[in-house]
Formats: C-alpha cells, sequence, structure tokens
C-alpha cells in the first residue's frame, strides 16, 4: 500500500474547464475579476427577505432590490432559516421562497446584522458598472458572513503563489483529465520532471492539459513542487518538497497550506510516497490576514531549508527505535498521543508500517510509525480525523524516547 496524497488529483478530475488554469497569471487575471466586479454591504437579519422570480428564489434587501443567489448563498439563507436546502430546492419557487420567511420570522425583532458580498452581472449587452458602485444591472448574492469574518480574497493567495514561481516552485505537468478537454498540447522538454524516469510521469510528446491551479466563483486550489532541492532519505530516488493551498473568499472553507515531501507526481497529480505531512489551516476570522502573511514567510523558509536538515532528521527517525516489542510501542505512543489517535488507530498504524517497512523502515522506529500513521490517515474519509492522526505523526518526530 503505498501512502500517496489525492488532494490534486480529486481536483484534476472533477473540475470543470472554465475552473482550469494553464497558468498563474490566467488564475490571477480570473480572481481579480471576481473583487474588481464585488461590492459588499451590511443587511439587518429583520429586514430579510426572499423573494420568487422568474421561478428561481432571490432575495430582496432593505432597498428593495432584488439579487440572484448562487447555490453556495441559497444554502447559507436556508440554514438562516433552519430549512434544509436540499429539500427547499425541489419546491416551486414562491413554495421554497415563503418557507425561507417563515424561517426568518425568528428575526424581526433582531438587531443583528449580517455582512454580504455580491457581484456585479453584466447587462444585455454585456456591459458591467463600475466596480464597486452600485447601478441597475442585478446583483449575485455570493456570500453570507458575519461581521467577525476577516476576507482573504482569492485573488491575494494567487498573487502571493506567483511569487513563488519566481523563487523557483513550479505547476507539475498532468494529462487531460477528459477527451478533448481545451487546452490539451503535447509536452515539451521543459514541461516534463526531474524524475521524468518513472513510468507514470510525463514524459515529453504526452499530451497535458491545465491542472493544478483552479478557481471559481467559490473557492481556489493551487498544487505547486519544489523540484530543485532533492532530499536524500535512503533510497535512491530522494524526495521533494511539495504544496497545496486552499482558500474561499465566500465563507465556505478556511485558508489551508499543506507541505509535504513526496517521491513522484503521477500524470493525474497523484502525489506518491508521501512523508512529513503538514498541514496549516486559517479560518477567517481575528487575525487571519497576519496568520495569512506568516504562512507565505514560513514557506520561504520551507523551501530555502537546507536538504542536510531534512535529511538528518530522516536519518535520525530511521535510527531511533521506540520499542523493541510492539505492544509497548503503543502503549508509549498511546500514553503522549491519546488527544490525537486511539490504541486501536496506533495498532493500524504498526501494521501498515510493518507492511511497508521495505520502503519505510523499521516499524518499532520513529519514522517507521510516522509513515504508519501517515498511511493510516491517507485511508480516513472523515477530514476531522485526518487532521489529528496528521498531528499525531507530526508530534510523534518531537517526542523524546
Amino acid at each position: 500500500m503505498s501512502n500517496n496524497l489525492y488532494d490534486a488529483f480529486n481536483q484534476w478530475a472533477t473540475r470543470p474547464p472554465d475552473e482550469r488554469f494553464a497558468s498563474m497569471e490566467e488564475m490571477l487575471r480570473k480572481c481579480k475579476g471576481y473583487y474588481e466586479n464585488s461590492c459588499e454591504s451590511t443587511l439587518h437579519l429583520k429586514n430579510l427577505n426572499a423573494v420568487a422570480t422568474n421561478k428561481e428564489v432571490n432575495i430582496a434587501g432593505e432597498s428593495g432590490r432584488v439579487s440572484k443567489l448562487t447555490h453556495w448563498t441559497f444554502g447559507q439563507l436556508s440554514s438562516k432559516a433552519n430549512a434544509p436546502a436540499n429539500y427547499l430546492r425541489t419546491l416551486p419557487a414562491q413554495v421554497a421562497a415563503d418557507c425561507l420567511n417563515f424561517g426568518f420570522e425568528r428575526f424581526k425583532q433582531s438587531d443583528a446584522t449580517m455582512e454580504l458580498m455580491f457581484q456585479q452581472i453584466p447587462d444585455e449587452n454585456g456591459q458591467m458598472p463600475l466596480p464597486q458602485t452600485p447601478g441597475p444591472n442585478p446583483l449575485l448574492l455570493r456570500a453570507i458572513t458575519s461581521e467577525k469574518y476577516k476576507r482573504i480574497w482569492n485573488w491575494e493567495v494567487v498573487e502571493k503563489l506567483q511569487d513563488l514561481l519566481e523563487k523557483g516552485w513550479r505547476v507539475p505537468p498532468a494529462r487531460p483529465a477528459t477527451k478533448d478537454q481545451p487546452g490539451t498540447r503535447r509536452a515539451t522538454e521543459d514541461d516534463v520532471l526531474a524524475d521524468r524516469a518513472w513510468n507514470l510521469s510525463v514524459k515529453v510528446g504526452d499530451p497535458i492539459a491545465p491542472a493544478g491551479l483552479y478557481a471559481s466563483d467559490h473557492d481556489m486550489f493551487a498544487f505547486l513542487i519544489f523540484e530543485n532541492t532533492r532530499i536524500y532519505d535512503g533510497t535512491d530516488e530522494g524526495l521533494s518538497r511539495g504544496v497545496f493551498f486552499e482558500n474561499s473568499e465566500v465563507g465556505d472553507k478556511a485558508l489551508r497550506c499543506t507541505t509535504f515531501l513526496y517521491r513522484h507526481v503521477c500524470g493525474n497529480h497523484i502525489v506518491w510516497d508521501v512523508s512529513k505531512v503538514n498541514k496549516r489551516r486559517i479560518i477567517h476570522t481575528g487575525k487571519a490576514r497576519f496568520k495569512f502573511e506568516k504562512v507565505f514567510k514560513n514557506l520561504t523558509g520551507y523551501q530555502t531549508a537546507s536538504a542536510k536538515h531534512d535529511e538528518l532528521k530522516i536519518r535520525n527517525a530511521q535510527e531511533k527505535r521506540i520499542s523493541q516489542n510492539r505492544d509497548d510501542l503503543i502503549d508509549k505512543l498511546f500514553t503522549k498521543l491519546h488527544y490525537y489517535i486511539t490504541r486501536e488507530q496506533l495498532e493500524v498504524a504498526f501494521d501498515y508500517a510493518e507492511l511497508n517497512s521495505a520502503t519505510d523502515g523499521d516499524p518499532h522506529s520513529v519514522w517507521g510509525m510516522v509513515q504508519g500513521i501517515t498511511r493510516l490517515s491517507q485511508e480516513t474519509p472523515f477530514a476531522d480525523v485526518r487532521t489529528k492522526l496528521d498531528r499525531a505523526a507530526g508530534k510523534v518526530m518531537r517526542i523524546r524516547f
């Protein structure tokens, strides 16, 4: 069983053509377009009103101006009304609007407010009103958030990622995800990765298509690698550094930065033989912007860190044994990590480490158990459990035995 990451693969397999980008510049233009055609306002909850127009549910503000809803904001409004969004979507527009307004009745005596983020919609001639100004064009409601929400725009993340490209990071090539995918071309010498000899990597002349960079009016995802420094871990191939970035400017998800060491990247963006997975999650509240800047500052240090530093840590972890006895090893780890991992999970992780000892080393060692826990994490379908397991794996490296 391989210790692989599938985050980038899932994006590669599911994103529609209009959310895929062949370059960071193209992605930045798209994300800035969303920003420049957006405006924000505050609405008292007691004035929240759903209306049915042209067989769809819209929202009317205090001025009576009607705004369209995205799939996401319809779900947010349904949540405000304590109503099931999926069921409301099956109802006639007027019935669904009446149900929402019935749920909104509980806000009639409230002075609470919510923050709305709109996007201007072009008129029938394709003309857009001046950015950040009201006009006769209809609006599209993209987000409903509280006054505590600290928005980090997708374009701000992408602009930081563009700086990383200038420092040697790159987006790995990928094969087309669908037949006749727009932007498909033949890979050149500049496209292929350093591990070109690996049988699943993209070769010169293979068809490739936009992948690794994705953005919509809802979220963004980027996959970058740094091949300039190869880290020796006792194998012939060695390891390189990689990173995933995710963000949503409409309140759907936190800003996430996942760094890792990897051995290979497949042509469908499965990342193979991963270790030292480190996940940073920034919620859009409080000091979110300060933490956002700090993530990229730390990433610069991660990039420039000497390979010798990582190699030494890996070698020490490979040589340091927790215990020669399986049960004693699990007892020691459970005592230190019981908040993050169960005894049963540790037992499964040890079995994974033992099964993959040819590549991961001694399952009784720190490195073997780090790899075993990481493998277990990648097999776990629940994000909250994966987060705890990844933290447990990271803490094993820091425990003194």
